[in-house]
């Protein structure tokens, strides 16, 4: 079987709509991005898991559902943006592998003899392996030679492959595992337990897109979470953005023991930027912004009343590149960048 009977899953109207700008910085735009790759694997795992026509994920559907989640995160006036943003911190639960996969291969079959060093560099002299490593850009991670294997003689090889391109892991394997030689073939998917949980679903419509965000706690291995609280919010294509609903239990209060800095935006910035800080009320706070030589463009000390602060600067006038905003209070520092452009 010839890679040319791989395709794409067909795309919607709907999914060409969405082209809106992203502002975030680099590292939250990857964490946006890797929402949008678990929410479509789901889908194309949910409707068809193992079909050969499914191989790669539709680039234009992640790319519309980036986009969309890049509305919602640019968009600091939304009601509970603080929450989902920057308090929790709500992104998917990994429930799809899209990228890392485990082989162990037979080295007695006649396709792997004197083949073991080619393997290393992904050439198994088998045409279908082969043409997977070289057509979905596999790299090698790991690998590792098994002398013995359920008490049998033969030698076995365990490779740990990964590409960056997100694919439907489930319909590559369904071909790895009819090749003569292959013993396993599997996703790796890294298992993550905790008492709390976030994730994020979302609905498609002809008119918006909506995303609903899950936080959890008091959760366990074995059963459901106890409490879950819900955020629902809708994106158009003309790049705004709804708050729908918030529902679910109560929020856990948490304790504050020290200042954070909950809102940085617009980061980065061509004029003003504002700040919001969390922390303990009655305390002094003691903020300082410098420059990435150590000048120091403006110092204040203020007083926290209600737990919240919220400050706004001005780098209208400061020649481009990094900036830093310090933030001391009875001895903890805590500094984060100002990005000029």
């Amino acid at each position: 079987m010839l890679l040319a009977v791989f395709g794409i899953c067909a795309l919607n109207g709907i999914w060409a709509q969405y082209d809106c700008q992203d502002e975030a910085m680099d590292s939250i735009s990857a964490l946006y991005f890797q929402d949008a790759e678990q929410l479509i694997a789901r889908s194309v795992y949910t409707k068809e898991p193992g079909s050969l026509e499914n191989i790669e994920l539709p680039e234009e559907q992640i790319s519309t559902l980036f986009s969309a989640l890049m509305v919602i995160y640019n968009d600091q006036e939304l009601p509970h943006w603080e929450e989902i943003v920057e308090q929790y911190k709500v992104h998917t639960k990994t429930e799809v592998e899209t990228h890392n996969i485990r082989l162990l291969v037979n080295t007695a079959f006649l396709w792997q003899q004197d083949q073991t060093q080619n393997l290393l560099k992904l050439k198994s002299g088998n045409q279908q392996l082969d043409q997977l490593f070289s057509a979905f850009g596999f790299d090698l991670k790991k690998a590792a030679e098994i002398v013995s294997f359920t008490n049998d003689a033969n030698v076995y090889l365990e490779l740990f492959l990964t590409t960056e391109r997100a694919l439907n892991l489930l319909a590559i394997l369904k071909i790895i595992q009819d090749i003569e030689g292959v013993v396993e073939a599997e996703v790796i998917l890294e298992e993550t337990s905790g008492v709390t949980e976030k994730d994020i679903s979302f609905l498609e419509t002809e008119d918006y897109l909506q995303f609903t965000f899950r936080y959890s706690w008091e959760c366990s291995d074995s059963t459901d979470c106890v409490d879950n609280h819900f955020w629902t919010y809708r994106v158009f294509p003309d790049c705004t953005a709804e708050f729908v609903e918030e529902r679910g239990s109560i929020l856990p209060v948490r304790e504050i023991t020290s200042f954070i800095a909950t809102g940085l935006y617009p980061n980065p910035t061509t004029d003003r930027v504002s700040v919001q800080l969390l922390g303990p009320t009655g305390k002094d706070i003691h903020v300082i912004l410098f420059s990435s030589l150590g000048q120091i463009i403006q110092s204040e000390f203020i007083q926290s009343q209600s737990g919240l602060i919220k400050l706004d600067y001005s780098l209208k006038d400061l020649p481009v590149g990094m900036y830093f905003l310090g933030l001391v209070s009875e001895g903890k520092v805590l500094t984060e960048k100002i990005f000029k452009r």
